[in-house]
């Protein structure tokens, strides 16, 4: 047994800072702003951190909104102080005189008098719903330089427990406003929106925000929402995010138009064209009255016949490529089939509702072969479906909607994929249609009919690390694998002047995602840094290499999940109590184990360094039919024997991956993770 010295320094997981969202949601250019970041465990932010440059964010306030019930502790906790108060020495009345008065400057932030009671018209809404994951505030003054890029820039917070979660932060080039209350039944008086601009808003529960605007005769209105762009993804909303929806109404209250989306894109956009001079209210809400703070928006409002606006242009299906093969019509019948020859990609349209493109290939016995469509991940309306027909006609594959885990913001994968083998020698066909049986010039494809071509992409996740120095933190690698790769890919750390140690480097042959972990050097200095992971695999016979693309795992709707690219993949060195503990690992460098027996693993504290009791151990998401039958405590408590049981079942021989371990502070009735063991390579083996 080899022994392997592991820092088991924390990943402070249990108070990890979180954002929920920021308001506003973006700044003009040349401007100075005082912005909120909604969020939890974000008490003694330091710093703001923004990508690019031009943009920069002072901490100038923090708040936590107590619910009633936590008032009342605290009015009770306030009267057991003055009541004990006079019994204790003077020094301890000292302490206390020094609690009484913060919980008196709590009572003053929440908007309540020295005794806890809520100032008139301070009480909170009774239409709030209360959320902890977004009940803290921090403001930020945000100063936007004149030359700063317009656009999407990402949004974290430095806590004294690491770094939070990405946000998107805009830069805007027009005029910016704050929605001003009240403005739920008619537009605010004060408040009239000139074009160009852009409304900054949040939607609370039932809330309804309008607008008025001046516009003259034959102006062309455009008005588009950034809402789910903002936020894409709410964990515990149906249908998972802000559904705005816009309304707009002339002067004496008649609507005109009625938006809820943009095409495939939920954000909508509404074009008008104005017939007469006069005053028009722009209305918008959630589509089922819902609301929360973060249910931030950023509303452009526009006239595209005096600007150039962009936002007009959305994408209208894929764009015929070089080398693309036209479709020639007619071919919606097996004896008018355009003829193919393989590797062939085709760029053609489902002209009209019930139209179908069919195309003919010879193929080969045992040919394998992949057929795929790509409409809607561009932008087209097309929901294809596919069909590959035998020499005899037989339907020997159809495929309607592949789920593409790459695209972290698609939620209705509509294209389709097909991986087969031929049967035999002969002509075979390929359909293409709609599955609702549309039709018309927008609804393009590409046709890709080729031999395998494999082929991998990496995501990570999370997109934010917070370590110790000398500790280890899990990360999650994402493989998306196509056209039958079922290779290894080893994986490396490519940017990483730290000299962080990668535990866990082989995605073991057709293995979708696998954990492993980064230990931070001993003796390194606080800070933030950039890290970027590479995968590398031999495909036909050539090592292909691949970067992996960092992204957050966020949840849609209590349920789905979703990988959502993020443009940088950083550690953040923070400050935290560190443990010395050595694990027993096999000279071959993995845990073997039996189905159906046991295994045990070691872990202990160095003699030079030994600690009164060793932490509790825990798996970090284990692979189906793997746990802990019993864990020991021995010498003194300061080693760990953990027993492992493999379930004969669900792990089978020729298993691979990576096990990780949290370590868990000693008190039972608190679950708190100090950190994480570098990954430990294990294989399932036959007696």
């Amino acid at each position: 047994m080899a022994g392997v010295l592991l820092a088991l320094g924390g990943a402070l997981q249990a108070v990890e800072p979180h954002i929920g969202y920021v308001y506003p949601a973006g700044v003009r250019q040349g401007t100075t702003v005082d912005v909120i970041v909604g969020g939890q465990f974000l008490k003694d932010t330091a710093e703001a951190l923004f990508t690019g440059c031009g943009v920069r964010g002072r901490v100038i306030g923090y708040h936590k909104e107590l619910t009633p019930k936590e008032i009342n502790r605290l009015r009770n906790r306030k009267e057991r102080l003055e009541m004990s108060l006079e019994d204790k020495p003077e020094e301890e009345q000292t302490k206390m005189e020094a609690q009484l008065a913060d919980i008196i400057e709590e009572f003053k932030a929440q908007g309540c008098n020295e005794k806890g009671r809520y100032l008139k018209g301070r009480r909170p809404d009774p239409k709030k719903q209360p959320n902890a994951q977004i009940r803290e505030q921090v403001t930020l003054r945000c100063t936007v330089n004149q030359d700063a890029e317009p656009g999407a820039y990402e949004l974290r917070l430095k806590t004294p427990q690491g770094l939070s979660n990405v946000i998107i932060f805009h830069v805007g080039e027009v005029p910016e406003v704050r929605e001003a209350e009240p403005n739920d039944r008619e537009p605010e008086e004060e408040q009239h929106l000139t074009m160009p601009m852009v409304v900054n808003g949040q939607v609370m529960p039932g809330d309804i925000d309008r607008f008025r605007i001046h516009a003259t005769a034959g102006q062309r209105l455009v008005c588009k929402v950034a809402a789910r762009s903002l936020v894409p993804y709410l964990a515990d909303a149906v249908p998972g995010w802000f559904q705005a929806a816009l309304t707009l109404y002339d002067g004496d209250g008649k609507e005109l138009v009625f938006v809820d989306d943009d095409h495939f894109d939920p954000d909508p956009l509404l074009v008008y064209d104005v017939p007469t001079d006069g005053d028009y209210v722009l209305e918008i809400r959630d589509a089922i009255y819902r609301g929360r703070e973060d249910f931030t928006y950023r509303l452009t409002i526009a006239d595209a016949r005096s600007m150039d606006v962009p936002i007009l242009v959305a994408a209208q299906g894929p764009a015929r490529q070089k080398g693309d093969i036209a479709e020639v019509e007619p071919n919606n019948s097996h004896k008018t089939a355009q003829a193919i020859t393989l590797p062939t990609v085709l760029y053609g349209h489902i002209n009209k509702p019930g139209d179908a493109d069919i195309y003919a290939f010879e193929g080969q016995a045992g040919q394998a072969i992949v057929i795929e469509t790509r409409a809607r991940r561009d932008g087209s309306p097309l929901d294809s479906v596919l069909q590959l027909k035998s020499p005899e006609g037989k339907v020997l594959a159809v495929s309607d909607d592949h789920i593409d885990r790459r695209e972290g913001l698609m939620t209705h994968h509509a294209d389709s994929y097909i991986v087969a083998k031929l049967p035999a020698d002969g002509r075979y066909v390929v359909h293409v249609g709609d599955i609702q049986g549309k039709g018309s010039d927008e609804h393009a494809y590409r046709l890709r009919v080729t031999p395998f071509r494999p082929a991998f992409d990496l995501r990570v996740t999370p997109a934010t690390l917070s370590a110790t120095p000398g500790g280890t933190v899990p990360i999650t690698v994402h493989t998306f694998r196509r056209d039958g790769f079922d290779g290894p890919i080893e994986l490396a750390l490519t940017h990483n002047r730290l000299n962080c140690r990668l535990s866990g480097t082989v995605i073991p042959p057709g293995t979708e995602k696998i954990h492993a972990t980064i230990t931070v050097p001993w003796k390194t200095e606080e800070g933030v840094v950039e890290l970027a992971l590479e995968g590398r695999a031999k495909v036909n016979g050539t090592f292909v290499t691949k970067e992996a693309v960092p992204a957050e795992d966020r949840m849609q709707a209590f349920l789905w999940r979703h990988l959502v690219p993020v443009e940088q993949w950083v550690l953040s060195v923070v400050g935290g109590p560190r443990i010395m503990v050595k694990a027993e690992i096999p000279k071959s460098g993995a845990v073997e184990l039996v189905p159906g027996q046991e295994t045990t693993l070691v872990l202990h504290a160095p003699r030079r360094r030994p600690i009164k009791r060793l932490p509790r151990l825990e798996l970090y998401e284990p692979p189906e039919g793997l746990e802990v039958a019993q864990t020991v405590h021995r010498n003194r408590k300061t080693e760990v024997v953990l027993t492992l049981k493999a379930d004969p079942e669900k792990l089978k021989p020729g298993t691979k991956g990576n096990l990780i371990l949290n370590i868990l502070a000693p008190n039972k009735r608190v679950r708190k993770v100090l950190g994480t063991v570098p990954a430990i390579p294990f294989k399932v083996v036959d007696l």
